[in-house]
């Protein structure tokens, strides 16, 4: 089978967890498929990471000040660079690919999947009262790809519920799970001279979208009951100066640290040092910096609006809070600094949930098969 991916980055250019799934999604389809992805060319890492048999194609596409506008001329370039090709199936992501498929879709009579990774309203924090361009792009992606995969079900009832697509047409396709090698687990305390303080560790972009208010908030509580705590928020994003101000308003700023852009290179040792992981999404499709944490064996907090928390027993393999509640965020993170016990074993159990639930192995095989189905569907309504 061959293969079209449209994405926007690959690690270790990463700016998101979409770009970690279209490259290790690519890597595991091409072991049986001929795969071609594609980025911008400005996102184009200076070295490519082992992607498999899989070919990673740069378009040429001109950086603006305007998100939709660099996103337009991507798609324009795409249709133009992959006119005289054919493929067997188009694999769009998110809104970024959605108008280059539908016209390849169109031209060459070919299938075409949109996975939904999250969307316009969710990276607002659900806020749904405005709807811009993206929004458009994104319904017109959904009514019009062949089929849709989305990484749970929280993501699929969403979709259902606010765009009226038929249920049978969105198929869940969860991410999968790497097992790493243990790295430096005093990084973070030679980096920021915390000395021997327990680190409470956000990892993700800086947005609405990721609640990161709601920790900062619940600091409060937890540094003035404790002095041997330091909280690392790293990541960046249009959201970080507003939150900057925000701890700076609490008098926080000398226990909680601002990484920045953390690259994938050092993304482990960030971990690795850390005693405690927390997801205070709003709304998270899925959470593939959760599932990171947990391969550390770090005791995860999450929202109950969390996809990669489906499945997973409150107390057991994490611990879960209503999104949006400082207050029980800050009691669950007390009982875990206060037992040490129970944070480790959550740690061992998160781990060893993600390792029996989640591969790229099998998230590549239940992609092919959604492939093959969409494809025999088609051919069965000609």
């Amino acid at each position: 089978m061959k293969i079209l991916i449209i994405g926007w980055s690959i690690p270790p250019k990463t700016t998101g967890g979409l770009d970690i799934y279209c490259s290790r999604l690519s890597a595991e389809l091409s072991e049986k498929d001929d795969v071609y992805i594609t980025i911008p060319e400005f996102n184009m890492p200076d070295t490519i990471p082992d992607i498999g048999n899989a070919c990673v194609v740069p378009v040429k596409c001109k950086k603006t000040g305007s998100m939709l506008e660099t996103v337009l001329g991507y798609n324009r370039n795409i249709i133009e660079s992959f006119s005289d090709e054919n493929f067997d199936i188009i694999h769009a992501n998110d809104w970024f690919g959605v108008i280059a498929a539908h016209r390849l879709k169109e031209y060459k009579k070919v299938p075409f999947i949109l996975a939904v990774h999250s969307t316009e309203y969710m990276r607002r924090g659900m806020d749904k009262r405005i709807k811009n361009d993206i929004d458009f792009i994104e319904d017109f992606g959904l009514k019009n790809a062949d089929g849709i995969i989305t990484v749970s079900f929280l993501m699929k009832n969403e979709i259902i519920k606010n765009y009226g697509i038929d249920e049978k047409k969105i198929i869940v396709v969860k991410n999968g799970f790497d097992v790493v090698k243990k790295s430096d687990s005093e990084f973070i305390k030679r980096k920021y001279s915390t000395g021997k303080n327990k680190i409470i560790l956000y990892f993700g972009r800086l947005t609405r979208q990721k609640g990161v208010e709601y920790l900062i908030y619940a600091s409060r509580q937890i540094l003035k009951r404790y002095e041997n705590v330091s909280i690392v928020i790293a990541g960046s994003g249009h959201n970080e100066g507003q939150l900057k101000k925000f701890v700076t308003c609490l008098g926080l700023e000398d226990k909680i640290i601002f990484a920045g852009y953390v690259s994938p290179e050092d993304a482990n040792s960030y971990y690795n040092s850390s005693d405690i992981f927390v997801m205070p999404s709003v709304w998270e499709p899925f959470g593939i910096a959760m599932t990171e944490a947990m391969a550390h064996m770090i005791p995860v907090i999450a929202t109950n609006r969390t996809g990669a928390a489906e499945g997973m027993k409150d107390g057991r393999d994490l611990i879960k809070i209503d999104a949006g509640n400082s207050g029980m965020l800050a009691d669950v993170l007390i009982r875990l600094l206060d037992d040490e016990k129970l944070s480790i074993e959550i740690g061992r159990n998160g781990f060893r949930f993600c390792k029996e639930n989640y591969s790229w192995k099998k998230c590549a095989s239940d992609t092919r098969t959604v492939y093959g189905n969409v494809i025999q569907a088609l051919n069965l309504n000609l």
